[in-house]
């Protein structure tokens, strides 16, 4: 019998620029314990970019600024963050371990949309798949969730991780 894929689920608050937000009254606002939070800093990583592209001329990237320099590669300034994230769960379908992070948020939402709009912030639900190759999970998410996701305005990102 084949293994399950094990499925973690993952919400984000995301800082939109490189400017520090107060972590400590997100968690208090929304009653909620994050498992990892960050402050802006500078990524270990640099970053070279097409030719005809300069920082100040690039798209916008989520959680992180190019910082403008002379010469690349350049610089990431990575944003603050705040992060609650579940543990994996074995699982043939994403819905039922996305369910879980929709419960723990449910009634939430407009606290949420005020924390993003007073902190500028960015919001996420990333679903982590562990699997082999073969055994993907249903990829397929409810109109009921998909409804939860867009009122709080989260992207949802799915991250395959094969074997």
């Amino acid at each position: 019998m084949e293994k399950a894929p094990q499925i973690k689920t993952v919400f984000l608050l995301t800082k939109a620029d490189s400017a520090d937000f107060d972590r400590d009254t997100v968690s208090k606002r929304l009653g909620l314990a994050p498992t990892k939070t960050s402050a802006p800093r500078l990524s270990k990583g640099r970053m070279h970019l097409p030719s005809n592209e300069t920082p100040e001329t690039m798209q916008p990237l989520s959680g992180m600024t190019v910082l403008p320099s002379a010469d690349p590669p350049y610089q990431i300034m990575l944003h603050a963050f705040w992060e609650l994230e579940l543990p994996k769960t074995e699982s043939w379908d994403i819905e039922g371990p996305l369910r879980r992070m929709e419960d723990i948020l449910c009634g939430k939402e407009l606290e949420i949309l005020r924390l993003y709009g007073e902190f500028n912030l960015e919001p996420h639900v990333i679903i982590k798949i562990y699997a082999d190759s073969g055994t993907l999970p249903v990829l397929e998410l409810s109109g009921s969730s998909v409804a939860f996701w867009a009122s709080i305005g989260a992207a949802i990102i799915t991250e395959p991780y094969l074997d």
